[in-house]
């Protein structure tokens, strides 16, 4: 994904086209960077996922991503914020927008194939409410969870989660490290969810 071109640092992504020119940046901000670590990892797992739900998904950034890496697929985003709708919608025009909370998805059960949810700011917990994330996706679904922190494999593993990868990039000097973990959901799901 880096490269090294004419003394600079060059961004680069299959998915993403021709190469842009960091202008004196090591890398690119975190918004855009954890958006395309966490699709590059999802895409191994899923090059044509049925459906794809953004949890959080502010001003529609990462599905307007996530329309090249996954060309096709209906994709919704969720965010407890209702005024950032209207943004998201004019950034990811494919995409379906909902008001919503983490904790009380306004979707039927069993109904994606793919969730994804970032988060810069470091937390006691996630905004992400991982019942109800388990609840809204189907047997098998993927969750996607990039940020400066994550929740842990066990923590995972507790609410009918399998973690199938991880990834790390550190911290600079001028944007926070992010962690990136890929989970399939297994088994039967919690109780709550019943």
């Amino acid at each position: 994904m880096w490269s090294i071109s004419g003394g600079g640092i060059v961004w680069q992504h299959p998915q993403l086209g021709m190469p842009s020119k960091m202008d004196g940046q090591l890398r690119p901000p975190f918004e855009q960077l954890s958006a395309l670590l966490l699709l590059d990892r999802l895409a191994r797992f899923r090059s044509q996922p049925a459906s794809l739900l953004d949890i959080g998904c502010g001003t529609g950034h990462l599905l307007r991503l996530a329309l090249r890496f996954f060309p096709g697929t209906p994709m919704i985003g969720v965010d407890p914020a209702p005024w950032l709708l209207p943004e998201a919608a004019a950034n990811a025009r494919h995409a379906r927008f909902l008001h919503g909370m983490p904790h009380a998805l306004p979707l039927p059960p069993a109904c994606v194939d793919v969730a994804t949810c970032r988060q810069r700011v470091p937390s006691d917990r996630w905004e992400l409410d991982l019942d109800e994330a388990r609840r809204v996706l189907a047997p098998g679904g993927l969750l996607g969870l990039a940020g400066v922190a994550t929740p842990s494999p066990g923590h995972l593993v507790a609410y009918g989660f399998a973690v199938a990868d991880t990834q790390f990039l550190p911290a600079t000097a001028d944007e926070p490290g992010i962690s990136v973990v890929i989970a399939r959901t297994v088994g039967y799901p919690p109780r709550s969810v019943l």
